[in-house]
């Protein structure tokens, strides 16, 4: 048994000639290895392609500007903001998403990071409270509120899986 199946694997080491078996063995094995590596040199490529249309995405989706606009068109519905307001909630909006992302780029600690980023937000709350009517205002700090509990319960969702 050791002989037929080593046997052409022998002769080719004593001869240097392979024989049909072990030329066909050969051929088949360099055809699955080269279709594996074009397989593989594909799924790379196209997923590196991936990689960059969605780090792209979400360079633009972040961006200070994107998330001024979201927030002041959300304010816009939900307090019935007139067009004068709309302006200036804008550039406030804008002003401090811009602080923000300045704040989460520079080193040192998460904490230390979070509290410039709760300072920022009170100046932003009185800011806004220049701007918006009373009863614009308190509708303002009940959405940061359900906005808080609706952060943390996220939070907690994530760090129960």
């Amino acid at each position: 048994m050791f002989c037929t199946i080593y046997k052409p694997v022998i002769n080719y080491l004593f001869t240097r000639q392979p024989s049909p078996r072990l030329r066909r063995a050969k051929k088949t094995i360099n055809m699955k290895f080269s279709t594996g590596l074009k397989r593989a040199g594909v799924m790379l490529a196209l997923s590196f392609v991936i990689m960059q249309a969605s780090a792209q995405k979400d360079s633009t989706a972040h961006s200070p500007e994107s998330r001024a606009k979201g927030i002041t068109d959300k304010m816009k519905t939900e307090l019935t903001l007139s067009d004068d307001q709309y302006n200036k909630v804008y550039d406030i909006n804008l002003k401090y998403a811009q602080k923000n992302t300045e704040a989460l780029k520079e080193e040192g600690t998460r904490l230390a990071k979070l509290k410039t980023m709760k300072a920022d937000n009170a100046e932003k709350s009185k800011e806004l409270k220049a701007v918006l009517t009373e009863e614009q205002f308190e509708k303002y700090k009940s959405m940061r509120k359900e906005a808080k509990t609706g952060m943390k319960q996220k939070y907690k969702d994530r760090n129960n899986r």
